[in-house]
């Protein structure tokens, strides 16, 4: 599984990184970008299978990035302090982690979409 984090707080983005490098075994399939521009790049050279997206990116509504027409298919959890943003948006977004969060509920919302057998 190729994993996408975009979060602009670098320390959010630290912490999300350990806990899915943790749940993956794999640091290397994990790629992040803190803007929508650097997220569209990686995108659209390496086929991710999901994406943590963060709502707020330097005041750039990240839910942009799924409008991209050029970007190929994968799923979306999204990261926000504001779920109210989300009311009329469906599609690519398979689910949402609230924040503040921690990694029992980032791991146990992962597991849903993308089970690896690890307990």
């Amino acid at each position: 599984m190729k994993l996408l984090i975009v979060e602009d707080e670098p320390v959010i983005a630290r912490y999300i990184f350990r806990c899915c490098s943790a749940f993956l075994g794999d640091s290397n399939s994990i790629f992040t970008a803190s803007s929508l521009q650097s997220a569209a790049e990686i995108i659209t050279t390496i086929p991710i299978d999901l994406c943590l997206l963060d709502l707020n990116l330097n005041g750039e509504d990240g839910l942009r990035l799924l409008k991209v027409k050029s970007l190929k298919s994968f799923k979306t959890i999204v990261i926000t302090a504001n779920p109210e943003h989300l009311r009329n948006h469906s599609g690519k977004i398979v689910g949402v982690i609230l924040k503040p969060f921690d990694e029992k509920h980032l791991i146990h919302v992962l597991k849903q979409h993308y089970p690896l057998n690890k307990t």
